[in-house]
């Protein structure tokens, strides 16, 4: 790939290319005519625009693209699709050699999957360079929702309890089950002092709702209000505890608990979700959120053998 210096006399025919090449490619990617049209209106590159390039490959072809800074490239127009993919399988390449030279360092990238997007198109690649790929769902639903949701009834011995500190070691122990780990991973967690600092703010302690089966915490659920967002920021459950009713309680609490707290004109419910879980993203669902945004996390963590 070679990087052409762009002289004032040629730049016409450059913008010109620019923007055959993105109404060539942008509709294969699901963007509307009015999209692409508003794409070049913002991005159609300026004489003298230092953040803009133009690249031609071994057979001739022109690729443009515009990055903000070593790590972050804005765009990548190929003008062919198997140029696309082998110019961001090379980039991958280059960031995870260069990015993770150093022994134990983390990787994270955040994938938007919104169309119009082109993710699948490369994200398919990143488990071969050793990624790990945890796909995300932004669910959204009206405040007018909390209305609508009737509380479950708890059994005899399961009860609701207010935030109480003295829970909060037992809270990470749930979270790590939650999330997985075994119960001797997760008294681990919990002895090394892991608390989170959200347990910390106001606004957790307004909205937490805890549940508790013969005095011992068995599952949690708390949120936090953020730019006309109530958030529900987490829920976990004892996975012994799962499959009887308790998950949804502690869902429809804590919304409750946002809406008194953070309720108002234009507010909305807001929740994100691991895209494999599939009973949660069925609870969700039956609950009234609906998808409001895909994402996929890729993580690779560059440990070596001494």
């Amino acid at each position: 790939m070679v990087v052409l210096s762009i002289y004032p006399e040629q730049h016409a025919d450059y913008r010109q290319k620019f923007k055959d090449a993105v109404r060539d490619l942008f509709p294969i990617l699901c963007f509307t005519p009015e999209q692409t049209e508003a794409f070049i209106q913002e991005f159609e590159p300026q004489l003298f625009d230092d953040m803009s390039r133009i690249m031609v490959d071994n057979r001739g072809q022109p690729t443009f693209c515009r990055y903000f800074s070593r790590w972050e490239i804005e765009y990548i127009i190929p003008s062919s699709w198997e140029d696309r993919y082998t110019l961001v399988k090379a980039a991958l390449h280059q960031l995870k050699d260069e990015f993770l030279a150093e022994n134990g360092r983390v990787l994270h990238m955040i994938i938007e999957e919104d169309p119009p997007s082109h993710a699948a198109y490369y994200m398919g690649y990143l488990p071969e360079l050793g990624f790990e790929l945890r796909p995300r769902a932004t669910m959204i639903a009206d405040q007018d929702l909390v209305s609508q949701l009737q509380l479950p009834e708890l059994m005899p011995d399961i009860q609701e309890t207010p935030f109480q500190a003295d829970h909060l070691n037992t809270a990470t122990y749930i979270d790590a089950r939650a999330f997985g780990a075994t119960e001797q991973e997760a008294e681990r967690q919990a002895d090394g002092d892991q608390i989170d600092s959200r347990y910390s703010l106001e606004s957790t302690r307004h909205t937490w709702t805890g549940l508790t089966c013969e005095g011992k915490l068995i599952g949690f659920a708390f949120g936090a209000d953020a730019d006309n967002r109530m958030m529900l920021e987490e829920v976990s459950l004892l996975p012994e505890f799962h499959g009887k009713g308790l998950g949804r309680y502690l869902v429809i609490r804590c919304l409750q608990k946002l809406h008194e707290n953070f309720g108002g004109p234009n507010k909305q419910f807001f929740l994100g979700t691991d895209r494999r879980w599939s009973s949660a993203l069925k609870l969700y669902h039956r609950l009234g959120f609906t998808i409001d945004k895909t994402q996929s996390y890729a993580i690779l963590t560059n440990t070596f053998d001494k």
